[in-house]
């Protein structure tokens, strides 16, 4: 009976644990996922002014 305390005490740490990195995980890809939109509309606004300036430039 003990022993299978101490086994369910190791399955609860060792899936803390897990969800703990996988938190943490989820987390950073969410700081990369947002850094990389941000890179994106940046590129787009300055790709959207370059078009712009060449296409006052046409008239």
């Amino acid at each position: 009976m003990l022993e299978l305390r101490i086994i369910d005490v190791e399955l609860v740490i060792k899936r803390n644990k897990f969800e703990t990195q996988l938190r943490i995980m989820v987390l950073s890809l969410e700081k990369i996922w947002k850094r990389a939109q941000r890179k994106f509309f940046e590129a787009f606004n300055f790709i959207n002014k370059i078009t712009h300036f060449f296409s006052i430039g046409e008239y």
